[in-house]
C-alpha cells in the first residue's frame, strides 16, 4: 500500500474525502507518520524497534521542514505551529519559522530612497508627492502593528 499526504485547508477536507472516496482511494484518520512500520527502506530492516521509531521521526521532521519551506508567509506561521502542535517539528524549528513573522521583512521593500519625493523634468505629469521616507522607529510601529498582522489560526490541523 502507498500512502500520500495532503495538506488541505481546513474548509476543503470533506471536499478531499469525498472525491478521494469518488476516486477509489482510502482516507486514512488514524495515520501515524511517525510509526517506525512506515520506515520500508531496507537499509534500516535490522535495527531496533527504537532505533527505527527515532528514524521514523527524524525523516518526518525533515520533510515537514521541507514543505514549510515551500509555504507562503503568512500561511507558513498556522501550518508551522498546527505541525508544532503535532509533534512533527521541534519547537527550535517553530521558533525559527516565527522569527520571520516579527521582523519588518517585507515592509522594509516599501522604504523609498530620499531623492524619490521629487519630480523628474521629463516626467512632467506625475505628481510623486505620495512618496515617503520611514525611519527605522517607524518601520517598527508599522511591523508590530496588530493590524498588519496577517496570521491565520489553523481551526484543526490534519
Amino acid at each position: 500500500m502507498n500512502t500520500v499526504a495532503f495538506l488541505v485547508h481546513n474548509d476543503y477536507v470533506d471536499e478531499l474525502k469525498l472525491q478521494l472516496s469518488k476516486a477509489g482511494l482510502q482516507f486514512l484518520d488514524n495515520f501515524d507518520p511517525l510509526a517506525q512500520q512506515h520506515l520500508n527502506d531496507p537499509k534500516y530492516k535490522d535495527r531496533s524497534i527504537e532505533e527505527r521509531t527515532t528514524l521514523a521521526k527524524e525523516h518526518h521532521l525533515q520533510r515537514m521542514q521541507r514543505s514549510l519551506d515551500f509555504i507562503r508567509e503568512p500561511v507558513k506561521f498556522a501550518v508551522a505551529r498546527c505541525f508544532a502542535s503535532k509533534g512533527w517539528i521541534t519547537a527550535d524549528q517553530l521558533a525559527t519559522i516565527l522569527q520571520a513573522q516579527q521582523s519588518p521583512g517585507p515592509l522594509s521593500a516599501f522604504i523609498l530612497a530620499d531623492g524619490m519625493d521629487h519630480d523628474d523634468p521629463a516626467d512632467d505629469d506625475n505628481d510623486h508627492s505620495n512618496a515617503h521616507t520611514y525611519d527605522d522607529d517607524q518601520m517598527d510601529t508599522l511591523s508590530n502593528n496588530p493590524a498588519n498582522d496577517d496570521t491565520i489560526e489553523p481551526q484543526q490541523c490534519y
